[in-house]
């Protein structure tokens, strides 16, 4: 099956509008935005948590606040883990719950060592039902982390 030469420059355009979101390229996804380019989905706003570019979810959500709507808590999880904390900020003051995937964000906050993520979400509500000290996966973190720190 051959794409038509306007499929391969929507794909092209498509490719070249992700880069910019994870490059943190604020005029080109302003100017792709400007002509219409295609934000539906949500790969790009999640794209844009886990890179943790606030401004360009700030962008996405004035170019389509109730559009993306459907995609605030996985942007959250997008986020949390890499400690994005103005992110998860912009998330929360757009509506995403705090709460959700039983507290995942938080869990990943804390898992990763980003207290001030994992405080900007505690303060939205977020809370956790183990004791991070019995959870294996933190346990191990923090002594890999105590291991290798350099001193």
């Amino acid at each position: 099956m051959t794409l038509s030469s306007e499929d391969r420059l929507e794909s092209l355009l498509n490719k070249l509008f992700i880069g910019a979101v994870r490059d943190g390229n604020y005029h080109t996804v302003g100017v792709l935005l400007t002509e219409g380019i295609d934000i539906s989905g949500g790969l790009a706003f999640r794209e844009a948590a886990a890179y943790g570019h606030a401004e360009i979810l700030r962008l996405f959500l004035y170019a389509s606040p109730r559009g993306l709507r459907p995609y605030l808590e996985s942007a959250l999880c997008a986020a949390a883990p890499g400690g994005h904390t103005d992110a998860v900020r912009v998330l929360l003051e757009a509506g995403a719950d705090a709460s959700v995937h039983q507290h995942g964000p938080l869990r990943y906050a804390e898992e990763n060592g980003h207290t001030e993520t994992a405080r900007a979400l505690r303060d939205a509500g977020s809370y956790r039902t183990d004791k991070p000290e019995e959870n294996p996966v933190t346990r191990l973190r923090a002594a890999l982390r105590v291991r290798f720190t350099p001193r």
